[in-house]
């Protein structure tokens, strides 16, 4: 029987290592101790989404969420080293996320995958991102020009536009909410960070 594992360590509140097990027909959570916690079948998940959701702390993050009817559960590649000190498990955490989009497209063909943020969520803050850059742009404008030398104070202005311009447009691309189809874009999904 086909599984692959992946643990983790959400936060320094946990006593101890996650245990995600996916199988063909299910997805298992164990907790520290071994026991098991919550069961997934996976024809009983009617949405999978994946995105890059990083964060400071947590450059690299990737995350999994399946919704059913009532629930969500949402799982990161993200391990809890130490205090701001996050590992990238993407080595065991890729391949069960593989085996988890394709055992729910096998077995609920209904189900919905989606890639990056919600989209009741990513217009709100691409507005407010690019709002906030706006604002950055005119305080950096409206400044006034030393006196010594004009040309090099606006060279550093216009470089603090540029440098954030970029990072606003990058996380615009990867985040913005989309269908995927499990059987042919997985690589693009997980290759996007």
């Amino acid at each position: 029987m086909e599984n692959t594992e992946f643990r983790q360590r959400i936060s320094a509140f946990e006593k101890g290592e996650i245990l995600w097990r996916a199988f063909p027909g299910r997805l298992e959570k164990h907790g520290a101790d071994g026991s098991l916690q919550l069961t997934i079948p996976y024809d009983r998940v009617r949405r999978v989404r994946i995105a890059w959701a990083p964060s400071r702390g947590q450059p690299g993050r990737m995350l999994l969420e399946l919704t059913g009817d009532q629930s969500r559960v949402t799982i990161s590649n993200m391990h809890y080293a130490g205090f701001a000190d996050f590992e990238d498990r993407a080595e065991s955490f890729y391949p069960m996320v593989w085996l988890v989009a394709l055992g729910v497209r096998r077995a609920n063909p209904a189900a919905e995958f989606r890639a990056g943020e919600r989209a009741e969520i990513y217009w709100p803050l691409l507005c407010f991102a690019s709002g906030a850059l706006a604002m950055l742009a005119g305080v950096l404008f409206a400044l006034p020009i030393g006196a010594g030398d004009g040309t090099t104070s606006a060279f550093i202005k216009a470089g603090f536009i540029l440098i954030a311009l970029p990072l606003l447009l990058g996380w615009a691309w990867k985040s913005r909410p989309r269908k995927f189809n499990p059987d042919t874009d997985l690589d693009e999904m997980v290759a996007i960070r």
